[in-house]
């Protein structure tokens, strides 16, 4: 389902945990400031 796409939650290399949109996001921002 949608909301548990939604849900899901991935720890970084930092031990920190983001949402996953919230981790795609900040890849995102290293990606374009490289």
């Amino acid at each position: 389902e949608v909301l548990e796409n939604e849900q899901i939650i991935i720890k970084d290399e930092n031990q920190q945990i983001f949402p996953k949109g919230v981790l795609q996001f900040i890849e995102f921002l290293l990606m374009f400031g490289s």
